[in-house]
């Protein structure tokens, strides 16, 4: 990705930045929270492969298949309906599998800006998102937790 901050500030300086392929132009002054939450954004969308237009595989832990750039999830084939906070914590944890996430840095991943309240919130969503996936509350395959850490992608087993 590529953001541009510039003092540089005419529509035509901006118009010039993002057709020589900025994703983002932002002008002085601009606060470090606005820069934060514009990156964050630009994290979300997907992005396609270098060298061409064509877009990430789809990532598979067993039976499940997660395709970011749809934003779609399929489970033995057959789809499943996730929440948008849903699809982006299963995307966090897929992005990076057998790695501990913490609740703050999925928070963070998800939301824009700093997460402010009870970072539990992050169990009730992968509740639901177990839930979806058919797992076992004991013996889950797909999101398994990291007691008193947090929670990482199995490999479906």
């Amino acid at each position: 990705y590529v953001v541009m901050l510039t003092a540089r500030d005419t529509e035509m300086d901006t118009i010039v930045g993002l057709t020589v392929g900025a994703d983002d132009y932002i002008t002085k002054p601009f606060s470090p929270r606005e820069l934060v939450a514009r990156i964050r954004a630009l994290l979300r969308r997907p992005r396609t492969v270098t060298g061409g237009d064509q877009a990430a595989p789809p990532r598979r832990f067993g039976k499940l298949q997660v395709d970011i750039a749809a934003r779609e999830v399929h489970l033995d084939g057959e789809p499943i309906r996730l929440t948008r906070t849903e699809f982006d914590l299963l995307s966090a944890l897929s992005a990076r599998p057998g790695v501990v996430l913490t609740r703050r840095q999925l928070l963070e991943t998800v939301r824009e800006g700093p997460w402010v309240g009870d970072e539990h919130v992050v169990d009730v969503h992968i509740g639901h998102l177990r839930r979806k996936l058919g797992e076992n509350a004991s013996t889950p395959r797909y999101v398994l937790t990291v007691r008193g850490v947090g929670y990482r992608m199995g490999g479906g087993q």
